[in-house]
């Protein structure tokens, strides 16, 4: 299992005695996407799970008392979690991933210590130079 993407922020907020716990969660690897939203305070609740499997998501949404499941593709996801203003984060990020945006493969490039010792000394005498210049005219 190979992990390409991941996110989770966790907040808990205390205003006037009211205690709000709001966690958004998302894991994409070669076995899918998961998507998971939770808002607990002292009276409300409400959980949003979406994992996908061979490209079809299979989404629990619970608020309150209530749960509802429902099996959909990618692109209902989509359009499910833009009816939903909480699910934001997961918008942005399927939309990234939608252009590809995410599957690119950024190379890093290597130096010694000696150029770069090399470049910095270069640098700084050439920029002498010019200030040397500017005196004598």
């Amino acid at each position: 299992m190979t992990i390409t993407y991941s996110f989770e922020t966790s907040t808990m907020t205390n205003l006037n005695g009211k205690k709000q716990k709001e966690t958004k969660s998302i894991v994409d690897g070669d076995l899918g996407v998961s998507v998971y939203f939770l808002r607990k305070t002292d009276n409300d609740f409400k959980k949003v799970k979406a994992v996908e499997k061979d490209g079809k998501f299979s989404v629990v949404t619970k608020i309150g008392e209530d749960e509802n499941t429902q099996e959909m593709d990618e692109k209902e996801f989509l359009k499910f979690a833009k009816g939903d203003e909480d699910l934001e984060f997961a918008v942005s990020y399927m939309k990234k991933r939608l252009r590809g945006g995410l599957k690119r493969v950024v190379k890093a490039k290597k130096t010694t210590k000696k150029a770069s010792k090399r470049a910095s000394k270069r640098g700084s005498k050439r920029g002498s130079k010019v200030v040397r210049r500017v005196r004598k005219v």
